[in-house]
């Protein structure tokens, strides 16, 4: 479970990083036609060949060992140019601009690929766009993102695609830099668009056969790890994995016809491919079991060089590339150090006189004969490469020679292993029969016993199902009882509360969403008109009683009777003091002790709203639960009390009445918590209030019937398979 937490981790870390990729910067500037006609050597393209060479022989060099001039700074030193020779060092620590004139003779234009050199950390090419009056600004280069790159390929030889109108010339200006120290191998050619698109084709024809081989045995040994559930096998395909992607980056295979930084970051599975080697070896020769010491070494090597990777992902923020390859770089390479080690000190073990009989030297031969496989191809090609012995393509080729030589020792141990596993299960096996046979007859003796046995618990059992059959009966008809006395209770406080479309008429434009969690609801409305000293008042309720259900319902029917004769009988109007007249009477009605000594804490959470007919004037009070009001795009949310109705507290309780002056369009919002606690989404989380006024307020702007429509499928949605968590009551009324 640790090893998947630090690849899920990396997986985080990898896909955040890469929503910042860097964006790419031109600069304009516009073109001097004198650059064409002053130059003072040119390059011609005379004829359609292949390709053409040396072009740095007609070339001019600016030496900015400041790094600091800018493209239209080195357009004002024409003058500070000097001829390219062999004398040019080029020193990475300066940044090296070359200007040169290419002249096509040919009567028609050409699309060529101008290679610029080898090894080259970032180019930047300015091609004239005379059409334009400016410049096209191409990248390209080790540590350009594969997003900025002309052409997307992370080779030795960068380049870039360059077009020439017919019997025309143009100036081109290259900017050469190398952040790691190494010198910068420049060298310009041009090379026919047919030659370059040819080999692109055969060098993904060569990798695509190389990459098979990898992809078939990765799924080959992850089919093995599904049938058989052994983690070596899912180690070496991650491995295995990790291995091929990486080299198919690597060989640009990946990044044909796809502009996307995500494959820029599969190079950081190099350090993975290592962590994944390492936990392939703990499994393949059980390190744990005949090496502790070992183990406890390679684990601490594991956590590192994931610490490596995620500290890398994470210091790529700062864009300090030159830093990031070092650290990088620096990490494999004592990693690789550190394999070395391991396969000297196993090599030291198997040749010692006594060596535990556990150890089976064959198959740690096969790990660590395919191990130096690989660091032989890989150090011999690596080696190559650097020095500049041959070509590319031949330290790649020992490179490749490496892995499938790893590969097919590596498979070979594992089918060794294989092997050794079913030889092992076969003498179990073999000794699982002789110890049957020796249980066979004792067997028999038991199950004449138990046979006897059985069939007396078959009468008992019999016996008790009736009985069990009996009391399910009776528990059906019971619960079909309690069902239909429910169902009637529903009808019952339906009538109590009123009808709905009538609530809603009498509102004006109004909604009520109101959905119980179970057939009888804690959650109720209550809507009362009534005249006092010639004003008309008229009063609105939305209460949510504790608990949900019969219990809940129970509290409904006293809440509407208490509010009736509150109103009605002693014509208060005010919502404070409606408030402060039910508190009285819900505590006065609940706070009883039984014998058990236990009291019931029951009450409610309620919103009043009155309207004075006539005028533009509103008010509220609320317990525990706010009064949510829209104007246009304003809202304003006003809290109810602290203090609940009912309930057993001894803390003196306070309800104030917020008086409302409203404009024709508000609406007003007044609700119980059953639709912002209700449990759902993707994740099973809470709706959340904030959430819920935000909903509220996108929809105000609809019709009072759409909005209750929007709110009935979001709430649905939401709550999608889960169960409804309380019963939700909200009413919506515009003015």
């Amino acid at each position: 479970m640790k090893f998947f937490r630090l690849i899920f981790s990396c997986i985080l870390i990898f896909t955040f990083n890469s929503a910042f990729s860097q964006k790419k910067q031109i600069e304009t500037v516009n073109i001097d036609p004198a650059f064409d006609i002053m130059s003072k050597a040119v390059f011609d393209i005379k004829n359609e060949k292949i390709v053409h060479d040396n072009l740095l022989n007609d070339a001019f060099v600016y030496v900015d060992c400041s790094q600091e001039k800018s493209f239209q700074d080195i357009i004002n030193l024409q003058n500070d140019f000097i001829r390219y020779s062999d004398t040019v060092t080029w020193n990475p620590s300066c940044i090296y601009w070359v200007k040169i004139t290419i002249n096509n003779t040919l009567p028609h234009e050409h699309e060529w690929v101008l290679n610029l050199g080898k090894d080259l950390n970032l180019v930047d090419v300015f091609d004239p766009l005379p059409a334009l009056n400016q410049y096209s600004h191409k990248r390209n280069g080790i540590f350009i993102s594969p997003a900025e790159r002309n052409i997307d390929e992370i080779v030795s030889q960068t380049k870039v695609r360059v077009n020439f109108f017919p019997k025309s010339k143009k100036t081109l200006f290259i900017r050469y830099q190398n952040i790691n120290n190494r010198p910068i191998k420049a060298d310009l050619k041009l090379i026919k668009k047919d030659k370059f698109e040819q080999d692109v084709k055969y060098r993904n024809l060569s990798q695509g056969i190389f990459q098979g081989l990898i992809w078939i045995m990765v799924f080959y040994n992850f089919l093995i790890f599904i049938l058989n559930k052994e983690k070596v096998y899912l180690y070496y395909s991650l491995y295995l994995l990790g291995t091929g992607l990486f080299l198919m980056v690597m060989s640009s295979l990946a990044l044909d016809g796809v502009n996307g930084e995500v494959f820029h970051y599969i190079w950081y599975f190099a350090g993975l491919c290592v962590a994944f080697y390492f936990l392939f070896m703990r499994s393949f020769i059980r390190t744990d079991e005949l090496f502790p010491k070992m183990d406890k070494a390679i684990k601490v090597a594991i956590y590192i060089q994931f610490l490596v990777v995620i500290f890398v992902m994470l210091y790529h923020f700062t864009k300090d590339i030159k830093l990031i390859a070092i650290l990088y770089f620096l990490s494999i390479g004592l990693q690789a150090l550190f394999i070395l080690v391991l396969l000297v000190w196993l090599l030291v073990i198997l040749n010692k006189k006594k060596t535990s009989e556990k150890i089976n030297k064959k198959l740690m031969y096969f790990f660590i004969a395919g191990s130096f496989a690989l660091i032989v191809g890989a150090a011999t090609g690596n080696i190559m490469n650097f020095l500049d012995i041959a070509q590319r393509t031949v330290g790649g080729t020992f490179i490749q020679v490496g892995i499938v030589a790893e590969i097919l020792l590596f498979s070979m141990g594992l089918g060794y292993r294989m092997k050794l596993n079913e030889k092992e299960k076969q003498n179990a096996q073999e000794n699982l029969i002789i110890q049957l046979k020796e249980n066979e007859s004792l067997q028999r003796t038991l199950n004449q016993e138990l046979e006897q046995k059985v069939q007396e618990r078959t009468q008992e059992i019999e016996a008790q199902k009736e009985q069990i059959n009996k009391k399910n009966h009776l528990l059906v008809k019971t619960n079909k009882k309690m069902t239909d006395s429910i169902t009637y209770a529903a009808r019952i406080q339906a009538a109590i509360l009123g009808d709905i479309k009538h609530v809603e008429e009498e509102l004006g434009d109004s909604f009520i969403f109101f959905r119980p969690r179970d057939i009888v609801s804690g959650d109720f409305y209550w809507l009362k008109k009534i005249k006092i000293e010639e004003k008309t008042y008229k009063i609105f309720v939305v209460a949510d009683c504790t608990g949900h259900g019969v219990p809940g319902a129970f509290m409904t029917v006293m809440g509407v009777d208490s509010l009736e004769e509150i109103v009605s009988s002693e014509k208060i109007w005010q919502p404070h003091e409606i408030l402060y007249k039910l508190d009285k009477r819900i505590t006065a009605a609940t706070t009883q002790r039984q014998t058990t000594g236990r009291q019931i804490r029951d009450g409610m959470d309620i919103v009043i709203l009155v309207f004075e007919e006539g005028t533009d004037k509103a008010y509220f009070a609320g317990a525990k639960n706010p009064l949510f009001h829209i104007r246009g795009n304003e809202q304003l949310l006003t809290k109810g009390s602290m203090s609940a109705i009912g309930g057993t507290t001894r803390k003196e309780k306070s309800f104030v009445m917020h008086e409302i002056t409203y404009q024709k369009g508000d609406i007003f919002y007044l609700y119980s918590d059953g639709f912002q606690d209700q449990f759902g989404g993707k994740k099973g989380l809470k709706y959340m209030s904030k959430i819920f006024r935000q909903k509220l307020l996108e929809i105000s702007n609809f019709p009072i019937a759409t909005q209750k429509e929007i709110l009935d499928k979001e709430f649905v949605e939401w709550k999608g398979t889960q169960s409804q968590t309380d019963d939700v009551i909200l009413a919506g009324i515009r003015m």
